[in-house]
């Protein structure tokens, strides 16, 4: 069974570890940086076991999405349907577009955001920014109940 719930930034270990030796700053400065009000983490539960973390950075009139999943612990399908029921939430209290941030490398990740309806908006030698506006939400997916 698959449960969704907030979680607190010291409960995002877990997932830092599924990463480690990737290049990420130290814990405790990871941690920190994803700390304070700007921050929501959605803990994702497979039988009570963390296995994905959907973590969204509050920009003002936008969210920053940043997924983590233990490797093939979720259906693709299970994490494009939080993904945009999130989305759904975060329109609905007036964001005005979600986006993501992907390293270029990251294929899965890509073909995650273009099924939840997002589209390639910049691209450097390093990531691709895909982003959904709440026009095109409503048109792919229907009314986000504002």
């Amino acid at each position: 069974m698959i449960d969704v719930s907030l979680i607190f930034p010291a409960e995002l270990k877990p997932a830092y570890d599924w990463f480690e030796g990737e290049g990420y700053e130290p814990w405790e400065s990871f941690r920190q940086s994803r700390t304070g009000p700007q921050w929501a983490h959605l803990g994702i539960f497979r039988d009570g076991e963390l296995v994905g973390v959907v973590s969204c950075e509050n920009r003002g009139r936008s969210c920053n999405y940043h997924v983590a999943t233990k490797r093939r612990a979720l259906k693709p399908n299970v994490l494009r349907n939080i993904l945009i029921e999130s989305t759904r939430l975060f329109l609905r209290g007036g964001m005005k577009y979600t986006s993501a941030f992907i390293p270029n490398e990251n294929r899965a990740a890509k073909i995650l955001a273009l099924s939840c309806g997002m589209r390639l908006r910049a691209m450097n030698d390093t990531e691709s920014r895909y982003y959904i506006t709440a026009e095109e939400f409503v048109s792919r997916w229907g009314s986000y109940g504002a």
